[in-house]
């Protein structure tokens, strides 16, 4: 499990560098902060151990840096609430995640407005399990919370100033590592997709400036 997870990572370390490769042309970097609404949809099966299908609520914050094609991000996660489950779930969950992802974009500009899908892998890991309140890391020696995702993203930036943009965005993220233990038995099944709608405040920066040439 730990070796599959250190290739991941070479994967996304090298399409990174890759992406900033197409990017190198770009004529504007923009930074900007993100905070939005989160879902996770979930289903878990254990054979002879449980059975969960549930939806959870998240508040998701986050930093970028946009070099036009690419847009590489940090991001913190936090639950809202409980989980809507079945079987009901009946503690007092509190969870912290943070992660990255790197995400190469296809804009269109369209005088001040820009529309932008993206396709890219984001890496995100638990560093808080509290599953009764009591303020306790319940995460255990065998737990699998280091997860890779496939993002696939749109959203729209409106220019409001001359290097400030605000703009909506959404991410569909899948888990493609969604096990929750390293020793689960054989004929064990689990699903993870992540919704996320949030609202970016960038800014601009002015790419520089060509020296003058004389022509003469």
């Amino acid at each position: 499990m730990k070796g599959a997870y250190l290739r991941a990572k070479v994967l996304i370390g090298i399409f990174t560098l890759l992406c900033l490769g197409v990017s190198a042309r770009a004529v504007e970097l923009e930074a900007g902060l993100s905070c939005g609404y989160g879902l996770s949809l979930t289903n878990d099966f254990v054979p002879g151990v449980s059975s969960y299908n549930g939806s959870l609520n998240h508040l998701a914050l986050g930093g970028y840096f946009d070099f036009a094609y690419v847009r590489l991000s940090l991001i913190y996660i936090t639950n809202l609430g409980n989980p809507k489950s079945t079987p009901a779930f009946t503690g007092d969950l509190r969870t912290t995640q943070v992660g990255y992802s790197v995400l190469l974009k296809f804009p269109v500009v369209i005088k001040s407005l820009t529309l932008w899908s993206g396709v890219g892998a984001g890496f995100l890991t638990t560093i808080m399990l509290d599953t009764n309140g009591d303020g306790i890391n319940d995460k255990d020696p065998n737990a699998a919370l280091n997860d890779l995702y496939l993002l696939f993203a749109f959203g729209a930036e409106f220019k409001v100033a001359n290097l400030i943009t605000i703009g909506p965005g959404f991410t569909l993220n899948y888990n493609l590592t969604p096990a929750q233990y390293s020793n689960e038995p054989a004929g064990s099944t689990h699903t993870q997709v992540f919704f996320q709608f949030t609202l970016m405040v960038g800014f601009a920066f002015e790419p520089p400036k060509q020296p003058f040439k004389n022509s003469n």
